[in-house]
C-alpha cells in the first residue's frame, strides 16, 4: 500500500479539520450570576446566566454568545 500523503501526522485520525490536535484548543473566561429557590421539603431550583468577558479559540471551534442554565436538585 502506498501512502500519497507527505507528513502525515498519526495522531490525526479522521479528515476533518476538528481531528487535528493543534486547532483544538480554546480558553474562556465568562460573568455569570445566578439564583437558588430552595424550599424547606429539600428541593431546590437554581437559575444562572452567562457571557463570555474573553475567549481564544484556536480552531474552528464554536464561540459563545450567551448561556442560560436551569438545574433541579433535591436532598434526602
Amino acid at each position: 500500500m502506498v501512502d500519497f500523503l507527505a507528513g502525515h501526522d498519526p495522531r490525526i485520525m479522521g479528515p476533518v479539520q476538528t481531528a487535528d490536535p493543534s486547532r483544538q484548543a480554546a480558553s474562556r473566561l465568562d460573568l455569570a450570576v445566578g439564583i437558588n429557590f430552595a424550599s424547606e421539603a429539600g428541593h431546590r431550583v437554581g437559575l444562572e446566566y452567562a457571557i463570555p468577558v474573553a475567549q481564544d479559540l484556536a480552531g474552528p471551534q464554536l464561540g459563545v454568545d450567551q448561556q442560560l442554565m436551569l438545574g433541579f436538585q433535591y436532598t434526602f
